[in-house]
């Protein structure tokens, strides 16, 4: 009888292995899975032939899971797969984003040829994972060709002869073998291997120098959380997590912020508006011929309320665009006077003051000198418009008055300000910004006009006194 035994487990044929992603902790599984969901996604979309982690579980069992913390993965694949590239993720949280770093390894090669490190910030995961299946398709015609890899050795048990029918027997006939002088016009070169790359020598680290080393990865950490180097000490030595750390901390790089305020303003919060007309008979009428009309700030005292957004790319700054409301009071004062047919020649009216809003616009620079702690100073710098609508003269029957228009004031803003972070996320703050204004003043003459409008001070700044409250995104 035949004893014909064999062992064979289906080759591999994709070109690229993806192994699940890495999370650099236990915290970070949720995005490390969401993270490798939309690299698998690119890597479709781009065609690449490949096989995922669960593909690769078939055949490799759990030998490729944690394939980033393994230091024989993805070594141990290479023998059981016609791959010529595996695609190899860490994904962690940081103060940023997300932390991805992957590396590129080579067919038969256990070191990575090539590694990407990626702080990602929110909203550009897609883009970074379209990065990587890219990069894995670009490089992919650089390796080596692959011969058809099988599941394992091929065993063949088989009897010195095979039986055949009326008692003959027979060998199984030969393999037949291969040239031993094929022509060399017909072969073609071998592949260029690019050769490993060595991340510490790109990162000019000379070999065996592991305190470089250490202290290169340190600072590339500690520029991950965003701490000066004092700090990062203190963290080093906490024995916390970083996310726990940074919190019990304070610290507030990486994160977005609402603000709700509000205080009292002293300065240019104030309007008035003067317009006066000389007049002449025309029939059973009356023509302006000249006028001069007046506009500009006005010294006071008001309340106001503002609303700020923003973000802290570093621990020492954060950028905003505030929105403020500034209250205040309208005043107008109108005239004419007229050379003939006028009994009085000439008329002046103070209206009654009304109430009025205007409006801050500022996109805002904040500067901290300390990266931690509960009180944290600040200074503040920015750029201010305030806008302001116009005025809307009553006429009388025989007087046409010209209204005034909406228009604005500009110029630069400068403060300080105190920061309470009684907790991770919420703060309270109180700061003084100074405004210099310029513009939003006009005078307007036509013709001659022997009477003028009230002139109303202006002081060309306004001083506001603010605190609120704060919450980090």
């Amino acid at each position: 009888m035949i004893g014909l035994v064999a062992l064979f487990a289906s080759a591999q044929a994709a070109d690229v292995l993806f192994p699940e992603a890495t999370p650099a902790s236990v915290d970070d599984f949720s995005v490390a899975g969401l993270f490798y969901g939309m690299v698998i996604s690119e890597a479709e979309k781009q065609g690449l032939d490949f096989e995922d982690a669960d593909d690769i579980r078939l055949w490799a069992g759990a030998e490729a899971d944690a394939c980033a913390d393994a230091p024989a993965c993805p070594a141990n694949l290479w023998d059981r797969t016609g791959a010529r590239l595996a695609v190899v993720v860490s994904v962690g949280r940081s103060p940023l984003g997300l932390d991805v770093v992957v590396r590129l390894h080579g067919v038969d090669e256990a070191a990575p040829f090539k590694v990407l490190e990626e702080s990602v910030p929110p909203g550009q995961e897609l883009a970074i994972a379209t990065k990587i299946a890219r990069t894995a398709k670009d490089v992919l015609p650089l390796l080596p060709a692959r011969r058809d890899a099988g599941g394992g050795p091929v065993l063949v048990l088989e009897d010195e002869v095979m039986p055949m029918p009326g008692g003959v027997t027979q060998r199984p006939p030969p393999e037949p073998k291969p040239d031993p002088d094929p022509d060399p016009v017909d072969q073609a070169p071998p592949p260029i291997e690019p050769a490993p790359r060595d991340p510490d020598r790109q990162a000019g680290v000379p070999p065996g120098n592991d305190a470089l080393r250490d202290r290169l990865r340190a600072d590339e950490d500690r520029r991950r959380m965003g701490l000066p180097a004092g700090a990062y000490t203190r963290y080093e030595a906490s024995g916390l997590s970083k996310r726990a750390w940074l919190d019990a901390a304070r610290v507030r790089a990486g994160r977005g912020f609402l603000e709700i305020g509000g205080g009292w303003s002293i300065g240019d919060v104030d309007r008035g508006y003067g317009v006066r007309l000389r007049i002449e008979g025309s029939g059973s009428s009356f023509d302006a011929i000249g006028s001069v009309a007046q506009e500009g700030a006005s010294a006071s005292a008001a309340p106001n309320f503002g609303l700020t957004l923003g973000y802290a790319p570093a621990w020492w700054m954060d950028t905003s665009v505030s929105v403020a409301v500034q209250y205040g009071t309208k005043y107008l004062d109108t005239g004419w006077e007229c050379l003939d047919r006028c009994d009085p020649p000439a008329r002046e009216y103070t209206h009654d003051p009304v109430g009025a809003v205007q409006a801050f616009v500022e996109p805002r620079l904040r500067f901290y000198p300390v990266a931690t702690g509960v009180v944290k100073p600040y200074a503040l710098v920015a750029f201010s418009v305030l806008l302001h609508d116009g005025f809307e003269v009553p006429d009388s029957d025989y007087v046409d008055y010209p209204d005034s228009l909406a228009g604005a004031a500009f110029g630069p803003t400068a403060g300080i300000g105190l920061a309470f972070d009684p907790v991770s996320r919420v703060s309270i703050y109180g700061e003084v910004p100074g405004t210099l204004l310029f513009g939003g003043a006009s005078t307007v003459r036509e013709g001659e006009v022997t009477l003028t409008p009230t002139a109303r001070e202006s002081a060309g700044y306004v001083i506001r006194f603010v605190g609120g409250i704060a919450v980090r995104l």
